[in-house]
């Protein structure tokens, strides 16, 4: 016949056991899941860094594919266009730039790559590389501003551009000149 008092001391004997126990399989689970983790982490950062690496590569052999290229610079200029009108801003102003460098007489790819620069000033979150375009764009206006100094879009752009690069002075004069062309 089974004892209750002998199996309840049995059981409070064995308690000491069962803690321990759980506490061991506790760590060891532990123990492996964050080790798993590390590996995991480990092997995703490399996969990463083959991805980007991967698309460096792809991102140059495109860019020479635009440079090596016989369209017009019409042609790439609505290319680009495009381009910024589907929000691909990084490719619309390598195109662009590509397409102002082939014809460098052409305001409007000027203006539109100027355009395509502050946008991507404004997508950056380093100071530095926001200066970096902003700059890019203030070159591409200014040589819009050499082909046709009465385009009102330019000064608008280029106000924009000063501003945020901390050249107050520079922005206000293009506003000022903004104005002017507006009425007339």
């Amino acid at each position: 016949m089974l004892n209750p008092t002998r199996h309840i001391e049995k059981l409070r004997s064995n308690r000491p056991n069962i803690t321990i126990k759980i506490i061991i399989a506790i760590l060891l689970l532990l123990t492996a899941v964050f080790g798993i983790r590390s590996i995991t982490k480990s092997v995703y950062e490399k996969e990463i860094k083959k991805s980007d690496t991967k698309l460096i590569e792809y991102k140059n052999s495109i860019l020479e594919i635009i440079k090596k290229s016989d369209k017009s610079s019409q042609t790439l200029t609505n290319l680009g266009i495009k381009l910024l009108k589907n929000n691909q801003t990084e490719w619309a102003a390598i195109v662009l730039e590509n397409a102002a460098n082939k014809d460098p007489n052409y305001r409007d790819t000027a203006v539109y790559a100027g355009y395509a620069f502050l946008r991507l000033a404004q997508d950056q979150n380093s100071n530095i590389t926001k200066k970096q375009y902003n700059n890019k764009a203030i070159e591409f206006l200014e040589k819009a501003i050499k082909i046709d100094p009465l385009f009102p879009r330019t000064y608008e752009l280029l106000t924009i551009a000063y501003k945020n690069t901390g050249d107050d002075e520079k922005s206000v004069i293009c506003y000022n000149k903004l104005k002017d062309l507006s009425k007339k």
